[in-house]
């Protein structure tokens, strides 16, 4: 079990993730503070681009201009990574998951101003660890995590934002019982559940306050 404590910003969870896209509308490029490779992805994608109401529970204003996919590979995840990041979006959701012993990613994009962000896909407990420890200390907030399990082997997504926010707690690798203690803890201290992921009978979560 790890522990953090630091700030941040609450990312609402998406409550659609599919492969759609919107024209653009007015919103600057995104402000990425993220390097190609640095999030890595698996697949398959049906990537067909179709006209839908956005998803809900987004980084950007109402009507600024999205792109979802699903289904992709690792290579596949960091190909499209790099070519939105490069069109000015931003990423502000990524879920990870197996798939025939196989990691897959569905992603949202967005196109507008934001702070400066880094994301990280693919990364084991030890080098989630030690991205979190990087970016917290250069002042970035944790903003979402989603943990997935491929091969027996414990995975990490997370993105991450420099901006302010409330005080923070977030844990993961729990099982049940583990988790059950720290959501109790943290609610009697103040604060609330924001982000949750569960894979394998294990979970990991963020509180604030």
């Amino acid at each position: 079990m790890l522990a953090f404590t630091r700030s941040w910003a609450v990312l609402a969870a998406c409550a659609a993730l599919s492969t759609c896209s919107q024209p653009d509308t007015d919103g600057g490029p995104g402000q990425e503070a993220s390097t190609g490779g640095h999030d890595s992805g698996s697949g398959d994608a049906s990537s067909i681009a179709s006209r839908c109401s956005p998803p809900a529970g987004l980084r950007c204003p109402p009507g600024s201009a999205w792109e979802a996919r699903h289904g992709l590979d690792s290579a596949e995840y960091q190909q499209t990574f790099d070519t939105l990041v490069g069109q000015g979006y931003r990423l502000s959701h990524v879920s990870g998951y197996s798939l025939g012993g196989q990691g897959r990613y569905a992603a949202i994009w967005e196109k507008c101003d934001s702070p400066e962000w880094e994301a990280r896909h693919g990364l084991s407990s030890a080098e989630y660890q030690q991205n979190f420890d990087t970016f917290v200390g250069q002042g970035y907030r944790l903003v979402q995590v989603s943990g997935y399990t491929v091969a027996a082997q414990d995975l990490y997504s997370a993105i991450f934002e420099k901006s302010q926010g409330p005080a923070w707690e977030a844990r993961h690798g729990l099982d049940s019982a583990a988790y059950q203690q720290a959501f109790d803890t943290f609610v009697g201290q103040g604060y609330r559940l924001a982000d949750v992921s569960g894979y394998e009978n294990r979970f990991a979560g963020i509180w604030t306050k």
